[in-house]
């Protein structure tokens, strides 16, 4: 018993973006993680002894592993501030072999793509 009024159509339009902002976009929130793992890797060289810290930022990285194109757009603002890191920890060992465990992470995740 619904008359002509009853339903109502809405109209939505989508805000005009090409493919590639609209991909952009999207990617970029894909990274959930993007301002911790940004503060591990900042805080890595203040804390050469913190394992978990390393941990917790291969386990981020690690849960892209099926699909590191959510990556892509973070990665040079990621691995950036890592390799200036790995270029100043030569005196120091086992900074030098932490940064490259991580870096190394990347590498896994990316290796399929």
């Amino acid at each position: 018993a619904r008359g002509p009024g009853a339903h109502l159509a809405l109209k939505m339009t989508a805000p005009t973006m090409n493919k590639d902002e609209c991909t952009a976009q999207s990617f970029e929130s894909f990274l959930v993680e993007r301002d911790e793992l940004v503060g591990i890797i900042h805080k890595l060289p203040a804390e050469p002894e913190n394992d978990d810290l390393l941990e917790r930022a291969r386990s981020i990285v690690g849960k892209y592993q099926e699909q590191p194109e959510l990556l892509d757009p973070h990665l040079a603002s990621l691995v950036t501030p890592l390799m200036e890191q790995l270029r100043g920890a030569f005196d120091s060992p086992q900074q030098y072999h932490r940064l490259c465990k991580f870096i190394y992470t990347f590498c896994k995740v990316f290796a399929d793509s």
